[in-house]
């Protein structure tokens, strides 16, 4: 099925005046709430480097893991100028707030800001989850077919985001998918490494002095809240682009025409996780105006949705409505507009 539909009858325009009366910056409660996010981290990290009980401290870094993501999720508003009153303000907090999950600030804003919000759904502007062709899969050696399988599972969206997004496109500066560099990226590769290693280091201090141990220690507090860091950002980019009804383009003419840079993404009824992770799943109204703030998003897209009804894919995420939308978004047939499972 083609799933392609007509162009919405909106111009950029349109949207913007429904969303303009939200555009606010919130710096109090920004401030706030960094301080809340990295206190409850440091807390959690500090339990599962220490507590001698192997139960205590795996949920102690599952919920460290949690608490990265939420606070990537401020770093990122951070990053897109959104949050704080000045760019002064959002640099620092985004940069603050990347630590955890060890984004460099400038190469995210570079990749995320421009690529993605830029080109969403255009494969060769967009690489977030853009999928391959069923010609472009069979042309690919066999050990690549096979992590492209993992990678789409519905199991490998945390490999998918540590390998292909963090490791190639936001970490290592010497691949080719770094560039261009902004000024400012030598820095900040510079910042998030020297936080891996002094966090590495005190949680094996801390895991010796209290007797846990410090491989024990760095298991708990160091690469397990990363692995779920990378499980729980990779999920919620996978829910927001990749669904049996959300087209992909790969020529510019039809993705301007179908406005996708607006429609290309859904506003996902999760509740827990969404108010766990800062109104994320909160998608269209952000990838419209990208200045909206976490704290206003819900009630940007409800005004969005009422104004233009039906036109925004807004649905209810079950675990098996993930499963089939995996199940169904293996490769896309940009001819013929329409998912397809993986050809044999």
């Amino acid at each position: 099925m083609n799933v392609r539909s007509a162009p919405p009858a909106f111009t950029r325009t349109d949207l913007f005046r429904v969303l303009s009366p939200f555009r606010t910056s919130r710096s109090l409660r920004g401030g706030l709430l960094v301080i809340l996010d990295w206190s409850a981290l440091t807390i959690a990290l500090f339990f599962a480097a220490s507590n001698s009980g192997m139960g205590l401290q795996i949920v102690s870094g599952l919920v460290a893991g949690l608490f990265i993501t939420r606070l990537w999720v401020i770093g990122h508003d951070a990053c897109h100028q959104s949050l704080f009153s000045t760019k002064r303000l959002n640099m620092f907090f985004g940069r603050l707030c990347f630590l955890p999950s060890l984004t460099p600030y400038t190469l995210w804003e570079v990749g995320h800001n421009v690529a993605h919000h830029g080109y969403n759904n255009l494969r060769g502007g967009d690489y977030i989850w853009a999928p391959m062709s069923p010609d472009e899969y069979l042309a690919l050696p066999i050990w690549r077919r096979q992590l492209e399988k993992l990678y789409r599972s519905g199991f490998g969206v945390g490999a998918y985001y540590l390998i292909e997004l963090w490791w190639k496109r936001l970490y290592v500066p010497s691949m080719p998918q770094s560039k261009p560099r902004r000024k400012g990226f030598t820095f900040d590769f510079c910042l998030v490494t020297v936080f891996a290693v002094l966090w590495i280091g005190l949680v094996a201090y801390i895991g010796e002095i209290s007797g846990v141990g410090g491989f024990a220690a760095i298991f708990a507090a160091v690469l397990l809240p990363f692995l779920v860091w990378n499980v729980l950002v990779g999920l919620v980019i996978h829910v927001h682009h990749i669904h049996s009804d959300i087209p992909w383009y790969d020529n510019k003419t039809d993705w301007l025409e179908a406005q996708a840079v607006f429609t290309g993404t859904a506003h996902i009824d999760w509740p827990v996780l969404n108010f766990l992770l800062h109104n994320i799943l909160v998608h269209p109204a952000h990838h419209i105006d990208a200045k909206l703030n976490l704290f206003d998003l819900p009630a940007a897209q409800a005004a969005l949705e009422q104004e233009f009804p039906g036109v925004f894919r807004r649905r209810r995420l079950s675990w098996s409505d993930y499963f089939a939308s995996v199940r169904a978004c293996k490769v896309f047939d940009y001819k013929a507009g329409r998912w397809q499972p993986f050809p044999s």
